[in-house]
């Protein structure tokens, strides 16, 4: 099962030692609940978001260690369901102008890919072209958590 963390910190609020301390107890648990891969989704200095992903346990990587420097941050670790083990199916996600991550499964995820011409190979990514092409939800049968945000608008 997958792990999805995160925050949002008024700037200048807390200081890098107690983000340090924050995003260290947040990385060791949700990388509890992963160990495939990982994603970061973070605003840059001009106000666009950036993701970073790879394999592995985040906590093992050396961009863990400066996660603290960011007052936002949008994070997932991966274990493994649908699709295979690589970078690209990391989540978050960018479907369109939506970025998203989930923890869950989708089950109709292949008759959505033949029914919305897709090639997901994820289940978790028809969440994210739902919601960027307007189409209900209710269509998706599965379960769930998941965190997104507008390209725009985070």
């Amino acid at each position: 099962m997958c792990g999805l963390f995160g925050w949002y910190l008024k700037p200048g609020e807390f200081t890098l030692d107690e983000k340090g301390k924050l995003a260290e107890v947040l990385i060791k648990e949700s990388d509890r609940r992963g160990g495939d891969s990982w994603g970061v989704a973070a605003p840059t200095r001009i106000g666009k978001y950036e993701l970073y992903k790879d394999l592995g346990d985040l906590g093992k990587h050396k961009f863990a260690s400066s996660i603290a420097a960011f007052d936002t941050v949008y994070g997932h670790t991966r274990k493994a369901t649908t699709g295979k083990v690589c970078q690209r199916n990391a989540h978050p996600f960018q479907a369109n102008h939506i970025i998203g991550a989930h923890n869950g499964m989708i089950s109709n995820y292949t008759a959505l890919n033949q029914k919305h011409k897709r090639h997901c190979e994820v289940d978790s990514q028809h969440i994210f072209y739902h919601l960027s092409e307007n189409k209900p939800l209710d269509e998706l049968e599965g379960w769930g958590a998941f965190w997104w945000f507008t390209r725009s608008q985070p």
